[in-house]
Protein backbone atom coordinates (compact mmCIF):
# COMPACT_ATOMS: atom_id res chain seq x y z
CA UNK A 1 0.00 0.00 0.00
CA UNK A 2 2.97 2.56 0.86
CA UNK A 3 3.99 2.08 -2.18
CA UNK A 4 0.69 2.40 -4.16
CA UNK A 5 0.25 5.24 -2.04
CA UNK A 6 4.18 6.76 -3.11
CA UNK A 7 3.50 6.05 -7.01
CA UNK A 8 0.43 8.50 -6.44
CA UNK A 9 2.15 10.84 -5.56
CA UNK A 10 4.71 10.88 -7.69
CA UNK A 11 1.93 10.94 -10.73
CA UNK A 12 0.09 13.90 -8.50
CA UNK A 13 3.66 15.70 -8.95
CA UNK A 14 4.38 14.66 -12.79
CA UNK A 15 0.81 15.97 -13.50
CA UNK A 16 1.30 19.75 -11.63
CA UNK A 17 4.97 19.31 -13.81
CA UNK A 18 2.79 19.21 -16.82
CA UNK A 19 0.56 22.04 -15.84
CA UNK A 20 3.69 23.83 -15.71
CA UNK A 21 5.71 22.99 -17.90
CA UNK A 22 1.99 23.92 -21.00
CA UNK A 23 2.03 27.63 -18.68
CA UNK A 24 5.58 28.32 -19.47
CA UNK A 25 5.40 27.16 -23.21
CA UNK A 26 2.37 29.83 -23.76
CA UNK A 27 4.57 32.57 -22.11
CA UNK A 28 7.63 31.46 -24.09
CA UNK A 29 5.08 31.60 -27.37
CA UNK A 30 4.02 34.72 -26.26
CA UNK A 31 7.45 36.23 -25.55
CA UNK A 32 8.12 35.13 -28.84
CA UNK A 33 5.85 36.14 -30.50
CA UNK A 34 6.96 39.98 -29.15
CA UNK A 35 10.10 39.50 -30.10
CA UNK A 36 9.22 38.46 -33.99
CA UNK A 37 6.82 41.78 -33.87
CA UNK A 38 10.03 43.79 -32.10
CA UNK A 39 12.04 42.31 -34.92
CA UNK A 40 10.61 43.54 -37.52
CA UNK A 41 10.28 47.20 -36.43
CA UNK A 42 14.39 46.76 -36.21
CA UNK A 43 14.41 45.54 -40.13
CA UNK A 44 12.43 48.86 -40.79
CA UNK A 45 14.66 51.03 -38.84
CA UNK A 46 17.68 48.86 -40.24
CA UNK A 47 16.41 50.10 -43.70
CA UNK A 48 15.96 53.50 -43.16
CA UNK A 49 19.04 53.68 -41.21
CA UNK A 50 20.68 52.36 -44.77
CA UNK A 51 18.70 54.54 -47.11
CA UNK A 52 20.34 57.33 -44.53
CA UNK A 53 24.08 56.04 -44.68
CA UNK A 54 23.73 55.97 -48.86
CA UNK A 55 22.16 59.15 -49.05
CA UNK A 56 25.10 61.03 -46.61
CA UNK A 57 27.39 58.70 -48.51
CA UNK A 58 26.59 60.43 -51.64
CA UNK A 59 26.62 64.23 -50.30
CA UNK A 60 30.19 63.22 -49.50
CA UNK A 61 30.97 62.10 -52.38
CA UNK A 62 29.75 65.26 -53.72
CA UNK A 63 31.79 67.69 -51.50
CA UNK A 64 34.99 65.95 -52.22
CA UNK A 65 35.93 66.31 -48.54
CA UNK A 66 38.00 62.59 -48.39
CA UNK A 67 37.54 62.81 -44.37
CA UNK A 68 33.79 63.04 -44.59
CA UNK A 69 33.70 60.29 -47.56
CA UNK A 70 35.39 58.03 -45.38
CA UNK A 71 33.14 58.59 -42.38
CA UNK A 72 29.95 58.15 -44.61
CA UNK A 73 31.03 54.86 -46.52
CA UNK A 74 32.25 53.54 -42.78
CA UNK A 75 28.54 54.42 -41.70
CA UNK A 76 26.87 52.76 -44.53
CA UNK A 77 28.72 49.45 -44.43
CA UNK A 78 27.49 49.58 -40.78
CA UNK A 79 23.90 50.31 -41.59
CA UNK A 80 23.98 47.52 -43.92
CA UNK A 81 25.57 44.85 -41.76
CA UNK A 82 22.60 46.25 -38.81
CA UNK A 83 19.94 45.22 -41.36
CA UNK A 84 22.17 42.15 -42.21
CA UNK A 85 21.50 40.98 -38.80
CA UNK A 86 17.92 42.33 -38.00
CA UNK A 87 16.60 40.16 -41.12
CA UNK A 88 18.80 37.30 -40.11
CA UNK A 89 17.19 37.57 -36.75
CA UNK A 90 13.23 38.48 -38.21
CA UNK A 91 13.57 35.03 -40.13
CA UNK A 92 14.56 32.68 -37.35
CA UNK A 93 12.07 34.24 -35.14
CA UNK A 94 9.90 33.52 -37.71
CA UNK A 95 10.70 29.68 -38.46
CA UNK A 96 10.56 29.42 -35.03
CA UNK A 97 6.71 30.84 -35.61
CA UNK A 98 6.13 28.67 -37.73
CA UNK A 99 7.24 25.68 -36.23
CA UNK A 100 5.51 26.22 -32.23
CA UNK A 101 1.98 27.05 -34.72
CA UNK A 102 2.45 23.60 -36.18
CA UNK A 103 3.28 21.46 -33.41
CA UNK A 104 1.23 23.03 -30.86
CA UNK A 105 1.84 23.63 -27.05
CA UNK A 106 1.94 19.57 -26.54
CA UNK A 107 4.07 19.49 -29.02
CA UNK A 108 7.34 21.81 -27.55
CA UNK A 109 10.23 19.79 -26.39
CA UNK A 110 9.87 21.29 -22.44
CA UNK A 111 6.15 19.86 -22.44
CA UNK A 112 6.90 16.85 -24.28
CA UNK A 113 9.19 16.00 -21.60
CA UNK A 114 7.38 16.57 -19.13
CA UNK A 115 4.49 14.41 -20.62
CA UNK A 116 6.93 11.63 -20.49
CA UNK A 117 7.47 11.84 -17.09
CA UNK A 118 3.96 11.95 -16.29
CA UNK A 119 3.50 8.62 -18.48
CA UNK A 120 6.26 6.65 -16.87
CA UNK A 121 4.46 8.11 -13.20
CA UNK A 122 1.07 6.58 -14.56
CA UNK A 123 2.55 3.45 -15.40
CA UNK A 124 4.30 2.97 -11.90
CA UNK A 125 0.79 3.23 -10.20
CA UNK A 126 -0.82 0.88 -12.60
CA UNK A 127 1.99 -1.30 -11.61
CA UNK A 128 1.68 -0.76 -7.78
CA UNK A 129 -2.11 -0.77 -7.91
CA UNK A 130 -1.81 -4.43 -9.95
CA UNK A 131 0.24 -5.62 -7.38
CA UNK A 132 -1.91 -4.39 -4.26
CA UNK A 133 -5.14 -6.17 -6.37
CA UNK A 134 -3.07 -9.65 -6.65
CA UNK A 135 -2.51 -9.23 -2.51
CA UNK A 136 -6.17 -8.54 -1.70
CA UNK A 137 -7.08 -11.62 -4.11
CA UNK A 138 -4.20 -14.09 -2.29
CA UNK A 139 -6.06 -12.78 0.91
CA UNK A 140 -9.25 -13.40 -0.10
CA UNK A 141 -8.11 -16.77 -1.10
CA UNK A 142 -6.37 -17.68 2.11
CA UNK A 143 -9.50 -16.43 3.76
CA UNK A 144 -11.61 -18.72 1.42
CA UNK A 145 -9.49 -21.64 1.89
CA UNK A 146 -9.23 -21.56 5.60
CA UNK A 147 -13.22 -21.23 5.94
CA UNK A 148 -13.64 -24.36 3.62
CA UNK A 149 -11.57 -26.05 6.31
CA UNK A 150 -13.71 -25.59 9.29
CA UNK A 151 -14.82 -28.81 10.94
CA UNK A 152 -18.08 -30.06 9.55
CA UNK A 153 -19.45 -30.70 13.79
CA UNK A 154 -18.64 -27.05 14.17
CA UNK A 155 -20.16 -25.86 11.14
CA UNK A 156 -23.19 -27.89 11.92
CA UNK A 157 -23.75 -26.75 15.67
CA UNK A 158 -23.10 -22.98 14.10
CA UNK A 159 -26.63 -23.62 11.77
CA UNK A 160 -28.72 -24.25 15.01
CA UNK A 161 -31.07 -22.30 17.08
CA UNK A 162 -28.95 -20.76 20.60
CA UNK A 163 -31.24 -23.39 22.27
CA UNK A 164 -30.65 -26.42 20.17
CA UNK A 165 -26.56 -25.39 20.58
CA UNK A 166 -27.27 -24.90 24.39
CA UNK A 167 -28.64 -28.66 24.32
CA UNK A 168 -25.99 -30.25 22.39
CA UNK A 169 -23.51 -28.71 24.30
CA UNK A 170 -24.94 -30.13 27.51
CA UNK A 171 -25.04 -33.81 25.83
CA UNK A 172 -21.61 -33.16 25.01
CA UNK A 173 -20.29 -32.12 28.27
CA UNK A 174 -21.92 -35.51 29.65
CA UNK A 175 -20.25 -37.85 27.04
CA UNK A 176 -17.53 -38.39 29.87
CA UNK A 177 -20.07 -39.41 32.37
CA UNK A 178 -21.44 -41.75 29.94
CA UNK A 179 -18.07 -43.45 28.88
CA UNK A 180 -17.03 -44.07 32.74
CA UNK A 181 -16.62 -47.79 33.50
CA UNK A 182 -19.51 -49.68 35.77
CA UNK A 183 -18.71 -48.49 39.35
CA UNK A 184 -17.45 -44.92 38.86
CA UNK A 185 -20.21 -43.23 38.91
CA UNK A 186 -21.50 -44.15 42.27
CA UNK A 187 -18.27 -44.16 43.52
CA UNK A 188 -18.15 -40.45 43.24
CA UNK A 189 -21.89 -39.78 44.03
CA UNK A 190 -22.87 -42.19 46.66
CA UNK A 191 -20.74 -45.09 47.66
CA UNK A 192 -21.98 -48.30 50.00
CA UNK A 193 -25.18 -46.32 50.10
CA UNK A 194 -28.17 -48.44 51.53
CA UNK A 195 -30.81 -50.33 48.86
CA UNK A 196 -28.57 -49.76 45.80
CA UNK A 197 -27.45 -52.50 44.18
CA UNK A 198 -24.81 -52.55 41.03
CA UNK A 199 -25.44 -56.52 40.00
CA UNK A 200 -28.94 -55.87 38.48
CA UNK A 201 -29.80 -55.04 34.88
CA UNK A 202 -32.35 -53.26 35.15
CA UNK A 203 -31.32 -51.16 38.42
CA UNK A 204 -31.15 -47.61 38.15
CA UNK A 205 -29.56 -46.78 41.50
CA UNK A 206 -26.66 -44.31 40.92
CA UNK A 207 -24.46 -47.06 41.30
CA UNK A 208 -25.81 -48.66 38.31
CA UNK A 209 -24.37 -47.26 34.73
CA UNK A 210 -27.53 -48.08 33.35
CA UNK A 211 -29.33 -46.06 35.74
CA UNK A 212 -27.26 -42.90 35.30
CA UNK A 213 -27.64 -43.07 31.48
CA UNK A 214 -30.93 -43.46 31.79
CA UNK A 215 -31.24 -40.39 33.72
CA UNK A 216 -29.23 -38.56 31.70
CA UNK A 217 -30.44 -38.75 28.55
CA UNK A 218 -33.91 -37.38 27.34
CA UNK A 219 -36.74 -39.10 25.48
CA UNK A 220 -35.68 -41.01 22.59
CA UNK A 221 -37.07 -44.22 20.12
CA UNK A 222 -33.62 -45.85 21.41
CA UNK A 223 -34.00 -45.13 25.66
CA UNK A 224 -37.72 -44.80 25.54
CA UNK A 225 -39.36 -41.70 27.36
CA UNK A 226 -37.77 -40.47 30.31
CA UNK A 227 -40.94 -40.97 32.70
CA UNK A 228 -40.09 -45.35 32.18
CA UNK A 229 -36.53 -45.02 33.88
CA UNK A 230 -35.88 -44.43 37.99
CA UNK A 231 -34.34 -41.40 39.43
CA UNK A 232 -30.90 -41.93 40.13
CA UNK A 233 -30.79 -43.02 43.65
CA UNK A 234 -33.99 -44.96 43.92
CA UNK A 235 -33.45 -47.90 45.54
CA UNK A 236 -34.15 -51.59 42.94
CA UNK A 237 -38.00 -52.22 43.22
CA UNK A 238 -38.66 -48.97 44.61
CA UNK A 239 -41.26 -46.89 42.31
CA UNK A 240 -40.13 -43.43 41.18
Amino acid sequence: MQALADAQRAAQAAQEAVTRARADEVERLEDLSRAAADARLDEEDAVDAVSDAERELAEARSSGNLERIDDAERAYRRAEQTLANVRDRVSDLAREQEHAGRVGVDGSDQVQAALDRQAEAQRQVDQAAQRVADALDAVREASTSAAAAIDPATEALNRLSPAGRAVITTLRDLQPAWRAPPGSVSSARSPASPGICGTCPACTCPGSRRGWVGWAVPSTPRFGSLSAWRRPGTPCGTST
